[in-house]
């Protein structure tokens, strides 16, 4: 469950500041910004580790494929095991200021997200949760995208977006005790999902539930 977590916890921390300029009403980040800090972060360090694995392997094709942020699976082994889940990062980071820009656009940006949304829905229903994701190669491929990866990054921006309407609230809600019982009801059901979750990925094997849901 640790790269689920992360996903998680970057849409929760990446959204904060798109939220809150919509909660607020002011203007939204400048995105020019917002790449170029993902750039300068994640770049030269990364890019630096896969010129290494390239040499160390002598596998030349499947580190430029790495460094466009393709997944390589295991071609610069031991180096590449884990380089997939930054390859979904990076298309959360590209697509997450165009969300938020469709979103503040008004009517056509906001009919055309929901028309993506509608179509993703109905993708993954039949993909994942009918499970008609073979299990190799072109299946293997889907889940290591930010197409199976959304219901992750998307309850962090939730959790975000709980978060910031609570602390624009006033501190007598905040403190109440409906507030407080809200509050705990509100995270035992979390934990009771998250154990029947586990549960149902425990019943199902590791590779079938990557395969079926995530």
């Amino acid at each position: 469950t640790g790269v689920t977590l992360f996903f998680v916890l970057s849409g929760f921390l990446l959204s904060s500041p798109y939220l809150t300029s919509a909660f607020s009403g002011t203007a939204m980040p400048s995105i020019r910004n917002f790449y170029t800090a993902r750039a300068i972060r994640i770049l030269p360090l990364y890019y630096i580790v896969v010129l290494v694995a390239m040499v160390m392997t002598d596998q030349l094709w499947p580190g430029i494929k790495a460094l466009i942020f393709l997944p390589v699976g295991d071609a610069l082994f031991p180096f590449s095991t884990v380089w997939w889940t930054l390859s979904i990062e990076v298309q959360f980071y590209f697509l997450l200021p165009l969300f938020f820009l469709l979103l503040q656009t008004g009517r056509w940006g906001q009919m055309l997200l929901g028309l993506a949304a509608i179509a993703w829905i109905s993708a993954y229903l039949y993909l994942c949760i009918f499970n008609q994701l073979p299990s190799h190669g072109y299946g293997l491929l889907v889940t290591q995208s930010i197409f199976t990866r959304v219901p992750a990054f998307g309850v962090g921006v939730l959790a975000a977006g709980i978060f910031i309407w609570l602390k624009q609230r006033d501190d007598a809600f905040r403190n109440s005790r409906t507030a407080r019982w809200m509050g705990s009801l509100f995270v035992i059901s979390l934990l009771i999902g998250l154990g029947l979750v586990l549960q149902e990925s425990g019943r199902m094997g590791r590779w079938q539930a990557e395969f079926a849901w995530q």
